[in-house]
């Protein structure tokens, strides 16, 4: 697990962080996490045999969310601001790894 994902695995919990679950919640409309990627990841609907997420920018979209939904609620120098600028600049250079089919 990279280093500064360890407040994304899971849920956020906001209180944790100095933020209200409601505050939260009133600004959060779409929370995500990185279990809640895998998982989504790994289901596959039985009758077609397609997985949930139908390309590779819907998998980007839900990565970035977690990102995003962090900037809505928290400036970026607080301790889970940083983490997530962190990893959100680990994640876009491996991105553009993958899209570019690994050039630099």
């Amino acid at each position: 697990m990279h280093e500064n994902a360890s407040f994304f695995v899971s849920p956020l919990m906001p209180e944790e962080h100095g933020v209200s679950n409601s505050e939260y919640d009133s600004i959060v409309k779409q929370p995500m996490d990185l279990t809640r990627i895998k998982a989504q990841l790994e289901k596959v609907d039985p009758k077609t045999g397609k997985s949930y997420y139908s390309g590779a920018q819907e998998f980007s979209k839900d990565v970035n969310r977690i990102f995003s939904n962090v900037a809505k609620v928290w400036n970026m120098d607080t301790e889970i601001g940083k983490q997530s600028g962190m990893l959100q600049g680990w994640w876009v250079n491996k991105w553009m790894q993958m899209v570019s089919g690994g050039r630099d």
